[in-house]
C-alpha cells in the first residue's frame, strides 16, 4: 500500500539528495515542444509548451498537452510550411499521433529511441501512473516563456522551471495545485526561487509527479500532465495521467 507524504517531510527530503536525483528525474525526462511558420518577414512569433519522454511496458511515448497539439494544427492549417521542433529535433506531430483524449488535455506520441538519443532525455519508467490525492505534495516541470531567451537570428534557448506544490482538488480527470512557496527549495544552490505570481505559460504539457511510499521505500510516480496555470493565484491544473494505456493511446 502506497501513501503520499506531507509537506513537512517532502520539504526536508528535498532540501537534500534525495531532492537533487528526484529533480533531475523530472528535468531529465522533460523538453520544450515549439511550433510557427515563415512569412514574408521572416517567422510568425514562436508557441511554446513542454511535453515529456514516458516508458510503457510497451511503447517508447511523447507526452503534452492537447491543447498545445491543436494550436500547432491550426497554425498549420493556416500555414502549409508550419514546423514543429522537441527540443532542438524537427517532428511532425500528425504522422506520429498515438492518443487524443477526450475529457482530459492529453495527447501522445510515437517517440523513436534514435529520436530519444537526439533529445538526450531519459523517459519516466514507473508504470503505471499513480495520480496523487488531495492534499499532497507534487513535483512538475516546464519551460515557462518567460525563460526562453533568443540566441541567434532564428534561435532561441528554452529555460525549465521544477517545483513542488500541494494538491487542493482532485477529480477523476483533474488536478488542482497550489504552489506553496514557504516550501520550494533550492537543491543546487542556483539562487533562484520563483516569486509569487511567477507566470507559468508554456508549462503545458509537462509532467506532473506523484510523491509516495510504501513502508521505508520511497518513490514517486506519474501523476499528471500540466494543463493550464492561473499566475495570480498560484495555481497549476493538471489532468491524470493514468488514462494513458501502456500502448500509448488515451482512454479518456
Amino acid at each position: 500500500m502506497s501513501t503520499h507524504l506531507d509537506l513537512p517531510n517532502i520539504k526536508e527530503l528535498l532540501a537534500g539528495s534525495f531532492g537533487q536525483e528526484l529533480l533531475l528525474v523530472a528535468r531529465n525526462c522533460t523538453t520544450s515542444v515549439s511550433f510557427s511558420a515563415p512569412n514574408e518577414d521572416g517567422w510568425l512569433p514562436l508557441k511554446s509548451g513542454s511535453a515529456f519522454a514516458l516508458r510503457t511496458p510497451k511503447k517508447l511515448v511523447l507526452v503534452t498537452a492537447k491543447h498545445v497539439y491543436q494550436d500547432y494544427l491550426k497554425l498549420r492549417s493556416e500555414h502549409n510550411k508550419a514546423r514543429f521542433q522537441v527540443g532542438s529535433i524537427e517532428f511532425l506531430p500528425e504522422n506520429r499521433l498515438l492518443g487524443l483524449g477526450n475529457r482530459t488535455d492529453i495527447v501522445t506520441f510515437d517517440l523513436s529511441q534514435e529520436e530519444l538519443t537526439k533529445l538526450q532525455k531519459v523517459p519516466l519508467t514507473f508504470w503505471p501512473p499513480v495520480p496523487p490525492r488531495e492534499d499532497a505534495p507534487v513535483l512538475f516541470a516546464g519551460f515557462p516563456g518567460r525563460e526562453r531567451s533568443k540566441v541567434g537570428s532564428d534561435s532561441f534557448q528554452a529555460g525549465m522551471f521544477l517545483a513542488t506544490g500541494r494538491t487542493i482538488s482532485v477529480t477523476n480527470e483533474q488536478i488542482k495545485t497550489q504552489i506553496e512557496h514557504d516550501a520550494l527549495i533550492d537543491p543546487f544552490a542556483l539562487g533562484r526561487i520563483p516569486d509569487p505570481g511567477y507566470d507559468i505559460g508554456g508549462m503545458s504539457g509537462g509532467p506532473m509527479i506523484s510523491l509516495l511510499w510504501s513502508g521505508s521505500l520511497l518513490y514517486w510516480a506519474l501523476g499528471g500532465v500540466i494543463s493550464e496555470g492561473w499566475p495570480t493565484l498560484d495555481l497549476i491544473i493538471a489532468h491524470s495521467a493514468d488514462g494513458i494505456t501502456e500502448l500509448g493511446t488515451v482512454r479518456f
